[in-house]
């Protein structure tokens, strides 16, 4: 799993059938400290997250196949939108 934030949504006219009404954004990878570590991702998003918000991206198809289903073709999926955190 990363911590990221939202920076933008992905579009296309064109998209693979199984995308269809699915939307995606684009999240850039924050360490714990919140500050970007360069990594960017896109992400299936079912949480309803815009830019600027703090999310919690979890990675791999079992992630998917337990959040969203196994046909969508990405490995990327949004899991919560994060209101804050804390490191010790």
């Amino acid at each position: 799993m990363l911590l990221g934030r939202v920076i933008g949504a992905l579009w296309g006219a064109r998209h693979a059938e199984a995308l269809n009404g699915a939307k995606l954004l684009c999240v850039a990878a924050l360490d714990l400290q919140g500050q970007p570590t360069g990594a960017e991702i896109v992400a299936i998003d079912e949480q309803r997250a815009g830019p600027g918000d703090l999310v919690l991206v979890g990675v791999g198809s079992r992630v998917r196949d337990l959040t969203v289903g196994p046909t969508l073709p990405t490995k990327a999926v949004i899991l919560a939108v994060v209101d804050d955190y804390e490191v010790s």
